[in-house]
């Protein structure tokens, strides 16, 4: 009996070795750094976000739309256009977010946001005052 305990407790030492060896190897991994701007959204009211950047070169975007929070059976239910930015480059840029008229053309709201890509390419972002002019 204190054998086959002896050969348990021998398993649950090694297990806990592998356990601790493979929890080091993830916390290596580089995570991918990303600003992530989320801002409401409702094409339903003849409005969309579209996006200009200083210098192209440096961030990356793409974006989606998230209308997850809207019941299936209600008509113009308003979401969130998401936009996952990553560095491409250390610099910095600007990047402008308006919120326009299909129809008209007309601008509404425009979010500016400073961005900083540093050399290991994780991102900051900075503002003055208030994100909307």
């Amino acid at each position: 009996m204190k054998k086959k305990k002896a050969i348990l407790i021998l398993i649950a030492i090694i297990t806990c070795l592998c356990l601790v060896g493979c929890g080091d190897k993830k916390e290596e991994e580089k995570k991918e750094d990303v600003l992530k701007i989320s801002l409401y959204d409702n094409s339903s009211t003849g409005y969309t976000w579209s996006y200009t950047v200083s210098e192209e070169d440096i961030i990356e975007i793409s974006e989606t739309t998230d209308y997850s929070n809207c019941p299936p059976d209600v008509a113009g239910c308003g979401g969130k256009k998401i936009y996952t930015i990553k560095g491409l480059k250390p610099d910095k840029t600007t990047l402008s977010l308006d919120y326009t008229s299909i129809p008209h053309g007309n601008t509404d709201k425009t979010a500016v946001y400073e961005i900083t890509v540093d050399k290991d390419l994780n991102i900051t972002e900075t503002h003055s005052g208030s994100y909307f002019k």
